[in-house]
């Protein structure tokens, strides 16, 4: 078991860089994370706070019966020095622990106006749910704008969350993973086709695209590195449990 000798790692972290490197790998595990809650409560006062506070908000209910809400909140007030947007980073994740999202959106909306940053501006609007209604409209423009990389991947998941309305996302997101099926697919596209899975049989207008990179004489992934197996296995398995999903069917785990 990795757990156990990660969480004394993090209580005897001597820098900044470690806190941060071990922080980031419990925010990969998310709720199977949580025994390393009281660790991780440990840090919001060091400079490793903007990385303990995304654990905790990926660990999710387990951490927010227990985190310190006030020194969160002191967290987006004063955030370390010398560390560029810090206060971002708390600021979502005092929005997952604890259901408000003021400081969130107030340090995210302006950017949904600017040419970087959207994605991250969506990803908090999608978590508002039906509560986000009054953006909508701005998202729509914005899926209609933005039709590579991450952020009609952001701003599609966040109106469908809002909304429920699959119908005007679904093409958008198609048209964006269409074009990789010859080959470059990025860990956006892999992504992408894990949405779809997830919005289940009113995606089924993907399907053939999805198939398509099923179907690939070459795989369409980036070739040469590493993570050319791995790349490959995450895109077909999240095109097959898509496919499953939205045949109605229960995808086999993988």
């Amino acid at each position: 078991m990795l757990l156990p000798p990660l969480r004394a790692r993090l209580r005897a972290a001597r820098s900044v860089d470690e806190a941060r490197a071990l922080s980031q790998v419990l925010t990969e595990w998310g709720p199977a994370a949580a025994p390393a809650v009281p660790e991780l409560c440990a840090l919001p006062e060091s400079p490793a706070a903007v990385w303990a506070a995304e654990a905790l908000a990926a660990i999710g209910p387990e951490a927010a019966a227990v985190v310190d809400r006030d020194l969160l909140r002191r967290l987006i007030d004063t955030p370390p020095g010398g560390q560029p947007f810090a206060a971002r980073a708390p600021a979502r994740a005092h929005g997952r622990l604890t259901g408000d999202r003021e400081a969130a959106l107030a340090l995210y909306l302006p950017e949904l106006g600017e040419p970087y940053g959207i994605d991250h501006a969506a990803i908090v609007l999608g978590e508002l749910g039906p509560a986000g209604a009054p953006y909508a409209d701005r998202l729509r423009e914005l899926l209609r704008r933005e039709t590579t990389g991450l952020v009609p991947l952001r701003v599609g998941e966040a109106l469908w969350r809002i909304t429920g309305r699959a119908d005007e996302v679904v093409p958008a997101l198609v048209a964006a993973i269409e074009p990789y099926t010859g080959g470059g697919v990025t860990p956006a596209v892999t992504e992408t086709v894990r949405l779809l899975g997830e919005i289940g049989p009113a995606a089924a207008p993907a399907a053939p695209v999805l198939r398509s990179f099923l179907d690939a004489d070459e795989r369409p992934v980036e070739h040469g590195g590493w993570r050319s197996v791995p790349d490959d296995d995450a895109l077909c398995a999240a095109a097959l449990r898509a496919l499953t999903g939205m045949s109605g069917g229960t995808a086999a785990a993988g």
